[in-house]
């Protein structure tokens, strides 16, 4: 790959590697020549503007959960050397809570999925029934909300199923009954991201993510405004 160092054989490598550095390495200095100052972090908490933004959350990160392990699932990816990349990385963390914007120390252990672009319910279903269990709950909690693919990556690599990664939103109020509980008229974002692995009938596994914490905490904000 053009301007990157050698040891790396393409970009899941580049991506895989960095990520082992940063986090488990612990070389918070590598994100100075790995992110860019223009830096822009879009989260269900918010959004976080260049690099010292971005150091300042990892660092906070890992004094939360100091021996986090980021175990990468796969990395979905397009573009070349040329045009620039795009990667989707789906994680799985695991670590100890000690401390920090998730409460005081419990010394608990915890796991996590992310895909870098937490999964609070840890849901895991099987079946076509169980997938639409899941998303008529979301979408009845938001029937009228708007539904946008904000970015897709299709891959069809060697010895592996066709992927595709897609980065999605839902927007509108939360007026419906479903997975939000009672309607409460609040206006919602919901950030949603999704791998999707095929197979000769269709879709084989899917894996989505969504914040649910970001959610109740959009709805509880404005219905406490609202008292």
């Amino acid at each position: 790959m053009n301007g990157f160092n050698p040891r790396f054989t393409d970009l899941p490598d580049y991506i895989l590697k960095c990520t082992a550095q940063i986090w488990e390495g612990r070389d918070i200095a590598a994100l100075d020549w790995h992110y860019g100052e223009n830096l822009i972090v879009r989260t269900p908490a918010g959004i976080n503007h260049g690099n010292a933004a971005g150091k300042a959350n990892t660092m906070a990160a890992l004094s939360e959960f100091p021996d986090r392990q980021l175990l990468g699932e796969d990395v979905i990816w397009c573009g070349d050397d040329q045009s620039g990349f795009l990667s989707s990385h789906r994680i799985v963390s695991t670590a100890t809570h000690s401390g920090g914007s998730f409460g005081p120390a419990t010394g608990r252990p915890v796991t996590f999925r992310t895909i870098a672009d937490t999964l609070p319910c840890g849901v895991e279903a099987h079946g076509t029934s169980a997938a639409k269990e899941f998303y008529i709950g979301l979408r009845s909690a938001l029937p009228s909300a708007t539904f946008k693919i904000e970015h897709q990556i299709g891959r069809h690599d060697q010895m592996l199923s066709p992927r595709s990664a897609i980065r999605w939103s839902l927007t509108g109020k939360h007026e419906g009954y479903g997975r939000y509980g009672t309607p409460t008229g609040a206006e919602v974002h919901v950030m949603g991201v999704s791998h999707a692995e095929f197979g000769p009938w269709g879709l084989r596994r899917e894996t989505t993510l969504i914040d649910d914490i970001a959610i109740w905490k959009q709805i509880l904000l404005q219905t406490r405004e609202q008292e």
